[in-house]
């Protein structure tokens, strides 16, 4: 969902939490009860590093802290990380205040990612989409920086129109304009 990094991270620990009381509670048939499985903590760890660009691969970290069990599941593919030096450096030099959640940790890191991820393929169709797409969703800090670039474009489209409006006769033909190359008028 549309939810901060860090927010579903502890949405993800919290329901581990829970699926762990339940199955220690005793109670008959609940020791192998499963809010969220193997397969499913699977899912979410390719959704969150593949589409979400969470190089950090945060899942195998939430599970042992939340279960204080290793995580069962074997390794992502090495290749496809950053190594974790690497990241918390980029944090240092990118992020406000060293969170996961900071915007241009996140705009870099996704960046980052979307190159490394292009990198490898033999053709490299669709990166400028995905770096444009990237650079709009990560352009604006808070909600007050997007409405003022929002009224910003607006006024420019406004002033393209009025010069259009003066441009154009009310025939929609178009006037012409002669243009001097000095202050005698000459025509160029």
């Amino acid at each position: 969902g549309p939810y901060l990094q860090s927010y579903r991270e502890k949405m993800l620990h919290a329901l581990l939490i829970a699926q762990g009381k339940v199955q220690a509670s005793g109670v008959k048939g609940t020791d192998k009860f499963e809010l969220v499985s193997i397969e499913d903590l699977e899912e979410i760890r390719r959704i969150w590093v593949n589409e979400k660009n969470e190089i950090e691969d945060r899942v195998p970290e939430i599970y042992k802290d939340a279960t204080e069990k290793d995580y069962p599941a074997g390794k992502i593919d090495e290749g496809q990380l950053f190594k974790p030096d690497d990241i918390r450096l980029l944090k240092e030099i990118s992020a406000k205040d060293g969170s996961s959640d900071d915007l241009h940790y996140q705009l870099v890191r996704n960046l980052l990612n979307i190159e490394r991820s292009y990198s490898t393929a033999s053709r490299r169709t669709g990166i400028y989409e995905t770096l444009e797409k990237t650079l709009v969703n990560g352009a604006f800090e808070n909600e007050s920086e997007a409405l003022e670039f929002a009224k910003l474009r607006v006024e420019r489209v406004e002033d393209a129109e009025e010069e259009m409006q003066r441009i154009v006769d009310p025939n929609g033909m178009y006037q012409i304009v002669e243009e001097t190359d000095d202050k005698s008028g000459d025509l160029a």
